[in-house]
């Protein structure tokens, strides 16, 4: 059985007294110090008694646990407990059985989600635990060969470790490849690509670089630049990876009756509200108009129409006419 949270918050704790050798802990001292640790951990609304305690020490000397080698030294009729090496710690031993069931586990239900590249290294740890391979129960929408996919590690260790980069990166507009001092700070997908949001010191401004036009990456030796960006934020107001130097506005647009249900179940935005629904639907959006929600709005065909602000609706009216011209 793996060790739950509440149980890993107790041993740890017991861990940190049996290796402070500055103090002595008899039993009600290491009581004390569990239950402090399980409320800071869950607002003091959890304690254990003396008998689990007591079961919790037994665990730990066992060969499930972690054998630990404690020293008790009886004064009166009062035992005090600490280890006998002060520098041990079970965070300094290898896995225990409970916790290698747990690591099983977890990664087995990891392996099934299929579709998420970073997972793939989990099929070479369960065949070093011996653990056979899972069937897939879920997937993502996600293309295994698109170009640039295999960066993804050495990209999310970049911008774990604030590592800068040295790119050679071609954008489609130019044709050519560009070296650039780049400092990653954040990977997104959407729409089945990989991006990647960073500080480029040719631009002297975050810059968004998609990682299937990223030819190769090189360590950069030089500092790293900070980022003052907040990314949990960054994409509240667009729809997509894109955000021009703009301000948010509001986006109306109408849907026919039969389209209704699928934009009330999957809205376009965070921020859509239903305006009305007497002839079909009418949703209001705040975004910052770019090329994906272009692309959004022109992905429902004659299903949907912009009704407002009248310089957006001219835009997509605009692409509508030259794909008419091209299909005439």
């Amino acid at each position: 059985m793996g060790i739950t949270k509440n149980a890993l918050i107790r041993y740890q704790a017991l861990d940190r007294c049996f290796g402070n050798h500055r103090r002595v802990w008899y039993i009600e001292d290491l009581l004390r110090a569990v239950n402090e640790a399980l409320g800071e951990a869950s607002s003091g609304s959890s304690s254990i008694q003396r008998r689990q305690l007591y079961e919790d020490i037994r665990f730990m000397e066992s060969a499930e646990g972690w054998n630990i080698i404690l020293q008790k030294r009886r004064t009166g009729p009062r035992v005090s407990y600490r280890y006998e090496d002060s520098n041990y710690s079970i965070n300094n031993q290898a896995f225990n059985a409970a916790e290698v069931d747990q690591i099983k586990t977890t990664a087995l239900l990891l392996a099934r989600f299929r579709g998420l590249p970073q997972l793939d290294v989990i099929k070479g740890f369960l065949a070093r635990l011996g653990t056979p391979q899972a069937s897939g129960i879920l997937s993502f929408d996600h293309n295994e060969y698109v170009k640039g996919a295999a960066l993804l590690e050495e990209l999310s260790l970049a911008v774990f470790y604030k590592r800068g980069l040295i790119v050679d990166y071609k954008p489609f507009t130019l044709g050519r490849f560009v070296a650039q001092v780049f400092f990653p700070y954040y990977l997104r997908q959407y729409n089945n690509r990989w991006f990647l949001f960073g500080w480029s010191d040719e631009a002297q401004a975050i810059r968004t670089l998609a990682l299937d036009r990223i030819e190769s990456i090189q360590p950069w030796e030089g500092p790293f630049r900070e980022n003052d960006l907040d990314f949990d934020t960054y994409f509240d107001d667009i729809i997509g990876v894109s955000r021009p130097d703009a301000d948010a506005i509001d986006i109306t647009l109408h849907f026919p009756p039969d389209q209704a249900p699928y934009i009330l179940t999957k809205p376009l935005h965070g921020s859509q509200r239903k305006v009305r629904s007497a002839d079909g639907l009418t949703v209001k959006i705040t975004v910052i108009p770019n090329y994906e929600l272009e692309q959004l709005v022109l992905s429902f065909g004659e299903k949907c129409t912009v009704v407002a602000p009248p310089d957006f609706r001219a835009r997509i009216a605009g692409r509508i006419r030259t794909m008419l011209e091209r299909y005439a």
